[in-house]
This record gives C-alpha cells, structure tokens and sequence, in this order.
C-alpha cells in the first residue's frame, strides 16, 4: 500500500519538472517573453519560465500536458496523460492530489491520495490548507471507513505522535488502538484502527483542517454551520451541542460545538472501538 501512490507520484513530479525542462527551450516562447518578469536567465543560459494562470504546458516526448489552474481561490498545477492516461495530479502549494481515474467508488472532486508537498506543512492526518472535507458514507479526505488499513494511513499520514490500545470491560485484549496526530494551535486528530477488521473504525478531530461537504469547519459560528448543514445542533454530552450529519444504527457522524462555535468532527463506523458510543 505505501509503494503505489509514492511511486506513482515520484513518476508524476519527474514528468513534471521534465515538462517545465522543455518548456523552457521554446513551446510557448513567444508569449512568455513578452510578459514582464516571466522570464529569466540562469547561469547555464537556460530560460526559466513563470506560469500564469490559463498557461498550458505540453510535452509530447513524456505525453504530458500541464495547465496552470486553481480550485476555490487556491493556485495549482494540472496535470494528465494527453492519451490514454490512468492519472490525473494536481500540484498545490503544500500539497499534491492524485486522482486514479475509474478508480472503483471513487468520490466526485475526491482524491484517491492526498501527500504533503511542504516538508514544513502539518501532516495529511490534519487535514489540508484548502479543508479536507469529511464525507457522511465515511471518507475522510483519502480515508475510508471499514476499507483503509492502518498501513495505509500511515503511508500518507506518516507517524503518528502517539498510540493508545483501546480496550472494552467485557474484553482482555484490545478491541482496537488510536492514532494521534498532533496539529497546528495544538489541536489534534485521532484515527482508531478495529481489531476485528484491521480497518479504519472511527476518526475525530478539531484541527480547522476539516470541512463538511457544505463548507462547515472549526471555529465556525453554530448558526453559520447549522444554515450550511440545513440542520439545527442539539444537547450533546454535557455542556456541548451536536449536529447529526448521520445517525443510524451502525453509523455515527456529529458536529460537536461549545460556547458558539463548531470544536470537533466526529465519525463512529459500524465497527467502532467505543462501545459507550458518543457519552
């Protein structure tokens, strides 16, 4: 699991900078040159070339085609197969989005894998700049519930800060363990691993990394998430309020708030770890 989409995305990022390589010995000369400051010398008497936003890139010798583009206010670079191709790459400022086309139950705008561009980014465990949206079915980001391993995640999340066995009063063994990612203003995510199934069982989190499909994220005003959701928070556990985005006999998916504001996401799957549930 962790040599696919890290191969695949190493075969992609030399595609890409060969792209920007012949790029600068001539396709699209002309009109680079004439835009100020988009061109410049270096040492070796190459031409480096700044893109703008609607440039295009080809390169018909690595079958490469390159637009430079941008999704809700965020700039990134498109990549794809001019024929026949199996993926699709989007490169952003801190991160790179892998798209496998015809992926089996893939999701629509999801990538099948999300991997940290900038070394000095918080990890994909955290969720992303432009908000790694939190699906109702169970996908977090490259995430799914009861399908993604512990190898998986850990493949894109990286390590985690630190791991905590689970267990049950009814059990001597461990029903599961959880993976914590520590993020940026000292939040933190918490992915939890099923023994019975080896699969992602449960995730929580209150980094302002996550985002509902409808634009709901931490910090936001309870009554700014309720009018997105269509829906209204309740009483929750103690002080806290929720707002059900999915409540059923073997799915659980909430947005916690307190004092005004949305503080938490969580998602307990049909195998979950905590067997008092919510409180």
């Amino acid at each position: 699991m962790r040599s696919k989409p890290l191969t695949a995305l190493g075969i992609v990022v030399t595609g890409a900078f060969a792209a920007f390589a012949i790029y600068s010995f001539g396709w699209h000369h002309g009109n680079a040159a004439k835009r100020a400051g988009t061109v410049s010398v270096t040492s070796n008497g190459r031409h480096v070339y700044t893109l703008h936003s609607g440039d295009v890139i080809r390169v018909p010798a690595a079958a490469t085609r390159c637009e430079a583009s941008g999704e809700a206010g965020y700039p990134n670079l498109f990549c794809t197969r001019t024929r026949r191709g199996r993926y699709q790459i989007v490169f952003y400022k801190d991160s790179v989005d892998v798209f496998v086309l015809r992926a089996k139950n893939a999701e629509p705008l999801a990538p099948t894998f999300s991997l940290e561009w900038n070394l000095r980014a918080g990890t994909i465990g955290c969720g992303g700049k432009g908000g790694t949206i939190v699906r109702s079915e169970g996908r977090i980001g490259p995430f799914q519930i009861d399908r993604t391993s512990e190898t998986a995640l850990r493949a894109l999340a990286g390590k985690p800060d630190r791991v905590e066995k689970v267990f049950a009063p009814t059990r001597r063994e461990p029903v599961g363990r959880t993976l914590h990612y520590r993020c940026r203003s000292g939040s933190e995510s918490a992915y939890s691993i099923s023994s019975v199934t080896g699969k992602l069982s449960d995730f929580s989190s209150n980094s302002s990394g996550f985002v509902t499909e409808q634009g709901s994220r931490i910090g936001m005003r309870v009554t700014d998430a309720a009018r997105r959701q269509g829906k209204k928070f309740g009483p929750g556990c103690g002080s806290g309020l929720y707002l059900h985005l999915r409540w059923d006999a073997r799915h659980i998916f909430v947005l916690t708030a307190r004092r005004g504001k949305v503080d938490g996401f969580i998602f307990e799957g049909p195998h979950s770890v905590y067997y008092e549930g919510l409180c």
